[in-house]
């Protein structure tokens, strides 16, 4: 089942290149509300972080992204991803710029702790030895290479449909 999930559940993806909680939070009707999803999963803040937004700024605006969303579709179950490691080795630092995991950590614990939603940990999950996004799943230090969301689907998944 889970090589053919959208063929056994509507799916619509609104991952937009480099969108951040200040977008999202303007688009939020034409983006999430007027598709009135039953299930939706929130993956943001990575771009927050590279543009150097205070980490309690980007928490607020997802938390009002998430209150948002509540209070206009009270029955939509809310998945929020935490954010996903980066690399900071020094091959990497022209793509990955002034994010580091020290602040996608930090994030991370405030998320984890927002009402409202599941929230579904994946750090761990795309980490090596050393606490970097794996070599292995990224060409860029910043971006996810298929094999990463091939380690993180079963997880999701699980999350959402038991």
């Amino acid at each position: 089942m889970k090589k053919y999930l959208g063929r056994y559940f509507p799916l619509v993806n609104r991952g937009v290149a480099g969108i951040d909680s200040v977008w999202l939070l303007e688009h939020l009707k034409e983006q999430i509300l007027d598709l009135e999803p039953s299930k939706l999963v929130i993956l943001i803040g990575i771009n927050d972080i590279g543009r150097g937004y205070p980490v309690q700024d980007v928490v607020n605006r997802i938390s009002d992204i998430i209150m948002t969303i509540r209070q206009e579709s009270l029955y939509t179950e809310i998945y929020l991803l935490s954010i996903f490691p980066v690399s900071e080795r020094l091959e990497h630092a022209s793509n990955v710029k002034i994010r580091n995991n020290a602040t996608v950590g930090e994030l991370n614990q405030q998320l984890a702790v927002l009402p409202g939603v599941t929230y579904v940990d994946l750090f761990d999950y795309l980490t090596d030895a050393q606490g970097q996004l794996n070599a292995n799943y990224t060409t860029d230090g910043l971006h996810l290479n298929t094999q990463a969301y091939q380690v993180i689907a079963e997880p999701i998944i699980k999350e959402i449909l038991e």
